[in-house]
């Protein structure tokens, strides 16, 4: 009967278990035009990895990843002066609030 138990708590505990369980919280959007955008994602993966802020080019449902920065969680400012992405990042976990920015050069077409 212990068997039993045991085996029904093993497979119901996997069941609901996921190793590498995945969290994508949109950050930030910015609209180019009706069908193109760049959005701001930060993609929590849990206790043992770091976060991860993603830059995505959405044209016409199509996703195209521009930029990855780890170990951070938030956006500052991110704004697109002419033909390139202004984007300010930062880690609000960490002791010293450090802003960086990153320029990503976007390609034409």
């Amino acid at each position: 009967m212990r068997k039993l138990l045991f085996i029904c708590f093993i497979l119901f505990f996997s069941s609901c278990f996921s190793l590498f369980d995945k969290e994508q919280k949109t950050l930030t959007r910015i609209d180019i035009d009706e069908h193109c955008k760049i959005e701001a994602n930060l993609i929590m993966t849990g206790a043992t990895t770091k976060d991860v802020v993603q830059i995505v080019l959405v044209k016409d449902n199509n996703s195209k990843i521009i930029g990855t920065y780890e170990s951070y969680d938030w956006v500052e400012l991110i704004k697109m002066p002419n033909d390139s992405l202004l984007v300010k990042l930062s880690n609000s976990t960490s002791y010293l609030n450090h802003i960086d920015t990153q320029y990503i050069k976007l390609q034409k077409g």
